[in-house]
């Protein structure tokens, strides 16, 4: 996904509405409850990986970082 579009800038109409709609079924607190096991289990992986190599601690946050979408 890049930049091209923002929903902020769409005007309403029926693009805005598709664009919304999308957000909302993902975002949702419903749509969020989903996503807490598999969040709570990249945390524990990253916890025991750090645990075990505490070396290589910038490695494994930047995979947690990445398991979130994050850049």
């Amino acid at each position: 996904m890049g930049w091209g579009e923002l929903l902020i800038q769409l005007p309403s109409g029926p693009k805005f509405r598709k664009h919304r709609k999308i957000i909302q079924d993902r975002f949702s607190p419903r749509a969020l409850d989903k996503y807490a096991v598999l969040q709570r289990q990249e945390v524990y992986r990253t916890l025991l990986d750090i645990g075990n190599s505490p070396d290589n601690v910038l490695k494994h946050i930047k995979r947690q970082a990445l398991s979130w979408g994050l850049p």
